[in-house]
């Protein structure tokens, strides 16, 4: 067996095969108690669609090939890679019944748009779209620019208001328009308190932009992480294992996908000793997120006179 064939082989049928059950599962994704350590809690998931996983207890994860090693090493055998491949082979051989997948490959899109530079807000259909987010003028200024670019597929100059990332890329926000530029990845923003107890991640640029208008200078005391994506939850995880953290607190939306990432971020911090985590959703019950409730809230606020 070569490694591009084991690849095929469903994670979730080995485990099936070795009698792991899973606690509970969905069409796309499975949670088991981790086969490659002891826990208490289900923090191995198994992600069916692109036959890989992830153990946020042990911060690791991969494909076939990986969980075989891994499982090896837990079961004190050898683990290198042709060990792996072996294993997995003689699985096979003792059912034939186990499927092989075509697994989803991430598409890459051709990049149509250009940077061309970013500059302080000044267009009013931007400073119009702060204001219809309740995002003030200083706040808006301080965490973001606007964003100058050119779509070449066109040739049309467009501009956005732009939050860059730690990648050098910006997510693109206009009454028109939402998206990204360059690469898209995670932003971190760094506390103002020397010492750091506690993180504040968010799902979207603007529900952090909203809880900076409510809590000010407060907030920006503390460590934040915008995932800019929801699919960099994995990744933010790894900032929180790097840095001596006491308290997680996680504003995700009120939605299936907001759910799904907060209970990965339970997962992952009821494996950690001394990591408590602070879900924040219940606060904007029956919006979709931070930044709604806040419209809503600003919507209701007396008029001063």
């Amino acid at each position: 067996m070569n490694i591009e064939t084991a690849k095929r082989i469903s994670i979730v049928s080995i485990l099936q095969n070795l009698n792991i059950k899973a606690e509970r599962e969905s069409p796309n994704d499975a949670w088991y108690l981790s086969p490659i350590r002891k826990e208490n809690t289900p923090s191995f998931i198994v992600y069916k669609r692109k036959n890989r996983w992830y153990d946020y207890g042990a911060a690791l994860g991969g494909d076939i090939l990986d969980f075989a090693c891994a499982y090896l090493g837990h079961i004190g055998k050898p683990h290198t890679a042709h060990d792996g491949l072996c294993w997995l082979d003689q699985i096979i051989g003792l059912n034939s019944k186990i499927p092989t997948l075509i697994v989803e490959q991430e598409q890459k899109k051709p990049t149509k748009l250009k940077f061309v530079s970013a500059v302080a807000i000044k267009n009013r259909s931007l400073l119009r779209l702060l204001e219809d987010r309740g995002i003030s003028l200083n706040t808006g200024k301080k965490y973001l620019k606007e964003v100058r670019y050119l779509n070449t597929q066109t040739n049309t100059h467009m501009f956005a208001l732009g939050f860059q990332n730690d990648e050098d890329g910006y997510e693109l926000r206009s009454s028109i328009f939402k998206g990204s530029l360059k690469k898209k990845y995670l932003t971190f923003i760094r506390g103002s308190n020397e010492i750091q107890t506690s993180i504040h991640i968010f799902e979207g640029l603007f529900d952090f932009l909203a809880a900076i208008e409510i809590h000010g200078a407060v907030l920006e005391k503390y460590d934040c992480i915008i995932l800019n994506s929801i699919s960099f939850v994995d990744t933010s995880l790894a900032y929180i294992s790097s840095m001596d953290y006491q308290f997680v607190h996680t504003y995700m939306d009120n939605d299936d996908a907001g759910i799904l990432a907060q209970e990965k971020y339970a997962a992952f911090i009821a494996s950690e000793p001394g990591l408590k985590h602070i879900p924040m959703n219940k606060v904007y019950e029956g919006y979709k997120d931070v930044n709604a409730w806040h419209i809503a809230k600003l919507a209701n606020k007396p008029e001063v006179k």
